[in-house]
Formats: C-alpha cells, structure tokens, sequence
C-alpha cells in the first residue's frame, strides 16, 4: 500500500490566530486574517502587490495607489478585512487558496511581506 500522509506539518490551516490571506477565485476576493493585519500594521491603509521572479514570490506592501480593505464588524463578534479584485487574483492564483505572510524584508525603504503557500 503506497500512502500519501497529511497533517499539521505540511498542511497550511487557515486559523484566525495565523497570520493568513485566502484567495477566493470566484469572486476575486482577499480576505486577511485579524492575525495578518496585525502582523503587517495596517488597518486602514492601502497596499499593493509585487512579483519576484527569480523567486516566483508574491509580496503584499504598503502602497498609497493600492487596493483598500473593506473593514466589517461582524456585530462585534469579529472583524473582516477585505477587499475584491478578480485581475489580481488573475495574477497571484488560479486556484481559492490560503497563503501564510511571511516575515518582512525590506527593500528600497518599503517593508514587503512574502506569501507562502
């Protein structure tokens, strides 16, 4: 019998307590986790995204031109960022998928934040 085993250690759960992006391909939309926007300092502020190719690595970053996250407090029970773009989730995924954010580096004077995933 040839098994292909899954567990905690080479699967990527989404929780709220990880910092997470989820990718919904049907409606092109981005949702952070409450851990994400923590990580990343923002709450009410644009950003953007690059593409490394060398790497083939994704990364979000502040931009004041970016995409602005919808803010929703589920009636205080928890809080939702997101926002819609279909042609970036073009660009990032194919698939509805979570990425972990990674730790920051910076370059050019800008913090960038790799999705892994």
């Amino acid at each position: 019998m040839e098994l292909d085993y899954y567990n905690t250690e080479n699967i990527v759960q989404a929780t709220s307590s990880k910092p997470t992006i989820r990718i919904n391909v049907k409606a092109g939309l981005f949702s952070f986790s409450k851990a994400a926007i923590e990580k990343m300092g923002w709450s009410d502020q644009k950003f953007g995204f690059a593409y490394e190719a060398k790497t083939k690595t994704w990364y979000v970053y502040f931009d004041p031109k970016g995409f602005a996250l919808r803010i929703k407090d589920k009636k205080a029970k928890y809080i939702t960022y997101s926002f819609n773009s279909k042609g970036m989730q073009e660009k990032i995924t194919q698939e509805t998928k979570n990425y972990l954010i990674g730790a920051e580096t910076q370059y050019a004077g800008t913090f960038y934040f790799p999705l892994i995933g």
